[in-house]
């Protein structure tokens, strides 16, 4: 992902700085941060379905840490654009400047985000994930998380297998409210 003409110039790399990494299934490369709202919008951008990539912000274009400017994602329709962090809540969503997430809501779903994140690197067996799958197949592509945790059977916590699953894109959680047995998941597009 290039940044669109030449509207970034190099800036100098500084040494001895430390600046944690970001990586997930969707980043292209890892991508620095320096704040913990910074993060969480990364980790929301990884599990939502409507992003397909994640790469750093170009060099020259700001840094991580400049207010609002996150990384560049790649959107559903394969446009390249901005991942911000914005104030007010009603700017959520994805528009023409880009994709903005809203502090309040990070600020307030962050146990949620943390939660289902935490469960990133859990063993999923093959026959669970072709069993939950298929479940959201058969049941018309969307059902409550405890109803599809139900499905695994090679697994002693079926909620961590699906949140698990849900780290790696394969299926999407509404995560507009704390985890709940109602939780809505979804069969991500292929």
């Amino acid at each position: 992902m290039d940044p669109p003409g030449d509207a970034c110039v190099a800036e100098p790399l500084v040494m001895n700085e430390y600046v944690p990494l970001f990586t997930s299934p969707r980043t292209v490369r890892p991508v620095p941060y320096v704040t913990d709202v910074a993060r969480l919008a990364l980790v929301r951008a990884s599990l939502d379905p409507e992003v397909s990539a994640i790469e750093p912000v170009p060099s020259g274009c700001g840094r991580a840490g400049t207010p609002g400017r996150v990384a560049m994602v790649v959107d559903a329709f394969g446009e390249v654009v901005p991942l911000r962090i914005v104030d007010d809540v009603l700017a959520e969503g994805l528009d023409a400047s880009g994709l903005a997430y809203a502090r309040p809501m990070l600020d307030a779903n962050h146990r949620a985000l943390d939660m289902v994140w935490a469960c990133r690197r859990r063993y999923v067996h093959a026959s669970d994930q072709v069993r939950v799958l298929h479940y959201l197949d058969v049941c018309g592509g969307e059902c409550p998380l405890i109803e599809l945790a139900q499905a695994t059977t090679s697994s002693h916590d079926g909620v961590t297998t699906i949140l698990a699953l849900a780290c790696r894109g394969l299926v999407s959680l509404a995560l507009d409210a704390p985890l709940s047995p109602e939780t809505r998941v979804k069969r991500s597009r292929a």
